[in-house]
């Protein structure tokens, strides 16, 4: 088949194609590496006068030609201190290269692009990692500094308090009207206080880690701005080294297994690294990695055989011998557990992708005849399909073949073996090989073998080589970039990926020391791709507002923007995809605005609920522009989320008048027997729980009441309920009613009542209206309407016998009003009963009758048997 040769034939070399491969691999274990090291690491790119560190490193640990200086172009300096800065003063590419001694040595030039900017300040965060107060609440300190006088501490992210010099510029901005604002992932806003030099903000968070975003006013100080700045906490409890203890021992890598780096895809700040002397196990994005050591047991693993591990949430997974051990978060003690032991065991593969994003998992049963399948699992349906890339791609691929699955509104993941790559886009809507410009097999391309493939928060997707060799591209294009050369090939590294930074991860053997630096990929690729126009991005700026996750519920809709803008003559334009089309309806309106040969094009989007369908589920979105390009900018949030149902923290509360007392004091009081739906002779004692019903509304017996319900999401006010709702005694008491009649409420039938459906039952999935007429009798419609709203005067009234408390259960039933089952509780005791003077006169009378009755008769009695008794004696004589 052509595909066939085509796909199959760079991995079968013939002879001069494997000797120039060899010749290529050996030139390049021989080439040294040249790097640099930014002042303020959390900027994508170098600006006007701002300072980089030129480092050099031999092609050997050993050593290799000696360095002698560096060549810069005539707009760049450098400094003669070690190490070595190189600045600018002009926006632009400047090259940068070193020189040896030897003049037949020779390293490739970078050209370091410079920009020019205005917004050259910086937020400087800084929080304790102890909650103090002993709650959840942390006191975030935020002050502004400028990377060119900043302190060393500052620079280097330990400062605990602000420098001289940021000092006086905060104090600056604040009498300007500066102020930060802190961003929370929930999007609710926190303001601080200033005091001396910073800003202070009270910041309550419950969760063992955050990501919070700083913003500021667009005021400048010497015609400078301060840049917008992010910043990750991380709270996990520090276990400390009481890993290392007398008597245990270090978990090592088996020899001749590859190290391997596993981060959670929930939460990626919590990483274990397995290396040939140690395993790392970091609570706090390697701020603190802590070396895992086990005591002896009975199961005897040889500690130096960790072939693999895998990290989850309770505990570590690890590969000694072909089988599957446990060990447990905070444990010392490597032990069987039946979830996870097997034997025999070839390779396990982490999961790379969140379970709440992506559900699905991937396997690859490669047959006796070589043949290979790939079947998916979805972990929430429990339903096992088979893809069929392989059948598109018209070949099957050989070796160790790896997933990485990459969110979209459809399925889309890249596989790969040693040395080629596949790509499928969208449920194989688009697939095929994703090599570089001029060789699909990235080994002929750079060396080595692919080892690793990670997509940060940005969608760039980045491959590291065996020999330390980066690859890059955004995701959604087929072609990949060669990057120069990073760190020596004889680095034993690893990609670490955390929302938008991609860094290189490395142990020092020497020093036991994990080395994570961030790698400025934005300033790799311009030097790659240089001042030519072929790889520039279509379009000027693509921004959208839309989150990552959305709560639909019924009646409701979300209105969100997409702007993109681009010159005349790119022909791209803005792409709406979606994964069910039948879920949620979309409506779309686009403008067009045109100024000076550059297109503005303004899309609004309204997501509404499919009223022919009104069903349950999740509806992912991709807003995308349909051409992209090495150099293009997206937006973090690509993907949204639409979760079509119940949101998980709405409910209804009741809205208590100001007017009205309420009494926290009562916690049981006393119904009635004669009162209750089943009536009985004792009275029952009933135990009130106020964090239940909340305080007790005290209002006159003769006040006809109608409760007043809101909606909230968590302490988000979002509207007022107008929509039928039924309320019902939950003590059984029958002493109140409605004031309105069926006939009154101008029913067409016979209402639905609590004695005729049961109060559990009685809601949104069997409430039946009495405005729609049917071929049922009409039936007694002077009952009391039982169902209550907003909109008219149906009130709860009370006994008019007897002061009592009722507690009542609330329940919406229209079932055109949420996907929730919406209810709350509320207590009322009625006041205002006075008994009467003389009303208990009758039973004193009676009583007092009865006893000199008694009395009477007893006397009776008595002077009647004596004088029985004296006519007895009287006779007998």
């Amino acid at each position: 088949m052509p595909t066939k040769s085509v796909f199959m034939g760079p991995i079968r070399y013939n002879i001069l194609a494997a000797a120039l491969l060899l010749i290529l691999q050996n030139l390049i274990a021989v080439e040294a590496e040249w790097r640099y090291r930014r002042v303020h690491r959390s900027q994508k790119l170098l600006l006007i006068d701002e300072s980089v560190y030129l480092e050099y490193y031999p092609p050997t640990s050993q050593g290799g030609p000696p360095l002698i200086g560096w060549d810069v172009s005539q707009d760049c300096s450098l400094t003669s201190t070690s190490p070595v800065a190189f600045q600018c003063e002009k926006e632009g590419f400047h090259m940068v290269a070193p020189m040896f001694a030897d003049p037949g040595y020779t390293e490739p030039a970078r050209f370091i692009h410079v920009s020019k900017s205005y917004f050259t300040f910086y937020w400087y965060i800084f929080t304790s990692n102890t909650p103090s107060a002993g709650d959840m609440s942390r006191k975030v300190l935020i002050w502004v500094i400028d990377p060119l006088k900043a302190d060393l501490n500052e620079m280097d992210n330990y400062a605990y308090s602000p420098g001289k010099n940021s000092r006086f510029l905060s104090i600056c901005f604040k009498n300007l009207g500066q102020y930060p604002t802190v961003t929370l992932p929930n999007s609710k806003k926190l303001y601080g206080v200033f005091k001396d030099g910073y800003w202070e903000v009270d910041l309550y968070w419950p969760f063992n880690s955050i990501t919070i975003d700083v913003t500021g006013q667009y005021i400048s100080f010497k015609h400078r701005f301060i840049m917008d700045s992010q910043k990750s906490f991380y709270w996990e409890p520090y276990e400390g080294d009481y890993f290392y203890e007398e008597h245990t021992m270090a978990l090592k890598l088996r020899p001749g297994y590859p190290s391997m780096l596993h981060q959670d895809p929930c939460n990626p700040h919590l990483s274990v690294l397995l290396v040939e002397h140690n395993l790392y196990y970091s609570l706090r994005n390697f701020q603190i990695p802590i070396m895992l050591a086990v005591v002896p047991s009975y199961i005897h693993p040889p500690v130096d055989m960790v072939e693999a591990v895998v990290l989850l949430e309770d505990g570590i997974i690890l590969k000694m011998l072909g089988c599957l051990f446990w060990l447990a978060h905070g444990s010392k003690v490597v032990e069987f557990n039946p979830r996870v032991f097997l034997c025999n065991v070839v390779e396990i593969v982490p999961r790379t992708t969140c379970l709440s994003d992506y559900p699905n998992v991937a396997a690859l049963f490669q047959y006796a005849d070589g043949s290979v399948s790939l079947f998916m699992f979805n972990l929430k349906t429990r339903i096992l399909s088979r893809d069929h890339l392989l059948n598109k791609l018209g070949v099957q691929p050989i070796g160790n073949l790896k997933l990485h699955f990459i969110e979209s509104f459809k399925e889309s993941f890249i596989m790969w073996n040693g040395s080629m790559m596949w790509y499928s886009f969208r449920d194989n809507s688009d697939c095929g090989i994703l090599g570089t410009k001029h060789s699909p097999d990235l080994g002929w391309a750079a060396g080595g073998s692919i080892e690793e493939v990670v997509v940060d928060q940005n969608w760039n997707l980045v491959v590291r080589m065996s020999n330390n060799r980066l690859f890059s591209c955004k995701w959604g294009m087929t072609e990949l970039l060669l990057m120069e050369r990073w760190l020596p090939h004889w680095v034993d590294s690893h990609l670490h990926v955390e929302k938008n930074v991609i860094s290189l991860l490395w142990e020092d053997p020497y020093m036991s020391y994990v080395q994570l630096e961030p790698y400025p990929l934005e300033m790799e690729r311009l030097n790659i791709l240089g001042f030519g126009m072929e790889h520039n991005c279509p379009y000027i700026t693509f921004e959208h507002n839309m989150r990552k996750y959305y709560y639909m519920d019924q009646g409701e809709e979300h209105v969100f923007w997409a702007q993109l803008v681009y010159l005349e003559g790119k022909g791209v334009n803005i792409q709406v995809l979606r994964s069910d089309m039948n879920l949620l309806q979309f409506e779309m309106s686009d403008s067009l605005d045109i100024v000076a040969g550059v297109f503005t094009s303004n899309m609004t989007i309204t997501a509404k609920l499919n009223k022919l369908t009104s069903s349950m589920g999740l509806m992912k979105v991709e807003v995308v522009p349909n051409l992209l390009g090495h150099k293009c900018k997206l937006p973090a949030n690509r993907v949204s989320y639409f979760s079509v149902g119940c949101p998980p923290s709405r409910k209804i509360v009741l809205r208590v008048p100001t007017d009205i007392e309420r009494d926290d004091s009562i916690f049981n009081f006393t119904i009635p027997g004669s009162v209750l739906r089943n009536p009985q002779d004792d009275d029952v004692v009933m135990t009130f729980d106020p964090n239940i019903a909340g305080p007790v509304m005290k209002m006159h017996y003769k006040t006809a009441y109608k409760p007043d319900l809101i909606m909230y999401e968590g302490d988000k006010f979002i509207k007022e309920v107008d929509v039928n709702f039924i309320v019902w005694e939950m003590n059984g008491r029958t002493d109140f009613s409605f004031n309105t009649t069926m006939e009154q409420a101008g029913c067409l039938r016979e209402a639905q009542t609590r004695a005729s459906v049961a109060d559990e039952a009685w809601g949104p999935s069997n409430y039946k209206s009495c405005f729609v007429l049917d071929q049922q009798p009409l039936g007694d419609m002077a009952q009391p309407y039982e169902i209550m709203n907003r909109s008219y005067g149906n009130s709860i009234t009370f006994s008019q016998q007897d002061s009592a408390v009722y507690m009542f259960g609330v329940r919406v039933v229209d079932p055109e009003y949420s996907f929730c089952l919406l209810s709350t509780v509320f207590a009322i005791q009625t006041t205002g009963i006075s008994k009467p003077k003389h009303e208990h006169l009758i039973l004193y009378v009676a009583l007092s009758f009865a006893f000199v009755s008694l009395c009477l008769l007893a006397y009776a009695y008595i002077r009647y048997t004596k004088i029985y008794r004296d006519l007895q004696k009287k006779k007998h004589r």
